[in-house]
């Protein structure tokens, strides 16, 4: 997987992230399918579970690749602000 460094925050500011991690699911036309937290492990700063009960991104994932649409499309990501 190719690795994309974007020091001036262009991606970051056009996809819309704002928090360190989150993650975002481009489609190949780079449309959103999915963005937020990876998973379900923390539910605010300095708050975690003890067990991951959803996986956000990997079903985000799984749909993609299934070619069937994203149920969940958005979270709420846990972090620090990017900027």
């Amino acid at each position: 997987m190719p690795l994309l460094v974007d020091p001036d925050y262009f991606l970051t500011q056009s996809i819309g992230a704002t928090v360190t991690p989150e993650v975002v699911l481009l489609n190949p036309s780079a449309v959103v399918l999915y963005a937020g937290k990876v998973d379900n492990w923390y539910e605010s700063i300095g708050t975690r579970r003890t067990v991951i009960t959803q996986f956000y991104l990997k079903d985000a994932l799984n749909s993609m690749l299934a070619g069937t649409p994203v149920k969940v499309k958005r979270t709420t990501p846990v972090g620090c602000f990017i900027f």
